[in-house]
């Protein structure tokens, strides 16, 4: 897909996630994904960090009767880029 399709991460681990997404995958298929990480800096600033990553679909459930559909992916590959601060709530 050229556009990005935004997902809610329910579960983040080193070997992969689990999202809820209104949009349906496959098993098998191969993404390009960039997570948003919050990390927590001990000078006592919140910090985002961009995790970008190749995965590949272990696992596609049908969608719920919100429209959300459950997506497990394994990481293949991943890279961290540039981070920013957190937005204060």
């Amino acid at each position: 897909l050229a556009e990005g399709i935004e997902s809610t991460t329910l579960n983040l681990s080193s070997g992969g996630f689990y999202c809820l997404s209104r949009t349906l995958f496959a098993a098998g298929e191969s993404l390009f994904c960039t997570l948003r990480v919050r990390s927590h800096d001990p000078g006592g600033k919140e910090r985002i960090w961009n995790l970008q990553c190749q995965v590949r679909v272990k696992r596609a459930e049908p969608a719920s009767l919100e429209g959300l559909s459950g997506v497990a992916c394994e990481i293949e590959d991943y890279q961290f880029t540039a981070s920013h601060e957190a937005p204060q709530s």
